[in-house]
């Protein structure tokens, strides 16, 4: 418990800084963060119970719904200010920016791009897809022209992603300012890292893989 209020006064000020939102709502978006931290998963339910409301469940889940349905809240602008002030840290230095599309479950996907960080990628802006398979160029720029001015000019910048956004039908094509910022950093890696040859080496070691346990299993 007592570490959770510690999270909390360390966590408050940043959202304060950060967000132009009344004390009520910086309150609960804290604990919200807090509650994700210590359940370790996306359920309402579940994130209530990390939260020390004194309140029963119900009424802490109905209290974090409520944040989430609230209209003054844009959650593209939240997550863009979250971008902002983490990307405005980072100065003469190589970035690597992740896009991809995730399926959340069968009615909801997203394509989003993210700050590879110390083996893990942090989503930094992403859009919800009307329909689950493959993106194209005009869902995909919007989110690259909200992340690009964010980037500070010093940095060098590597954008990773499958044969999805694959350069031939993707980065040629991109915006003039988009495309500068990543082709003409100063001392750039190369400037679009392609995983394709990653990738089906990557299968190519797990279908080994699997063959190599199936072969010792016991006969039936």
């Amino acid at each position: 418990m007592k570490e959770k209020f510690r999270l909390y006064h360390n966590t408050i000020g940043s959202i304060r800084q950060w967000f132009n939102l009344s004390e009520a709502l910086s309150e609960v978006m804290t604990w919200f963060v807090i509650g994700v931290i210590f359940a370790q998963d996306g359920s309402l339910g579940r994130i209530a119970a990390k939260i020390p409301w004194g309140t029963k469940r119900p009424s802490r889940t109905q209290r974090l719904w409520r944040w989430l349905t609230n209209p003054k809240l844009d959650p593209f602008l939240l997550s863009l200010a979250i971008a902002q002030n983490w990307l405005a840290s980072l100065r003469n230095q190589t970035i690597y920016l992740v896009i991809d599309r995730t399926d959340i479950n069968n009615k909801h996907w997203l394509l989003f791009v993210g700050l590879a960080y110390r083996g893990r990628t942090f989503p930094l802006v992403w859009d919800v897809l009307p329909n689950k398979g493959s993106t194209c160029l005009r869902q995909q720029t919007p989110l690259l022209n909200a992340i690009e001015p964010l980037i500070d000019k010093s940095c060098a910048v590597v954008l990773l992603g499958d044969r999805e956004f694959r350069p031939s039908k993707f980065t040629s094509k991109l915006p003039l300012k988009v495309r500068g910022k990543l082709l003409e950093a100063p001392q750039a890696l190369p400037s679009v890292a392609y995983l394709e040859a990653y990738l089906e080496a990557r299968h190519r070691r797990h279908r080994r893989d699997r063959r190599h346990r199936r072969d010792k299993l016991p006969p039936p």
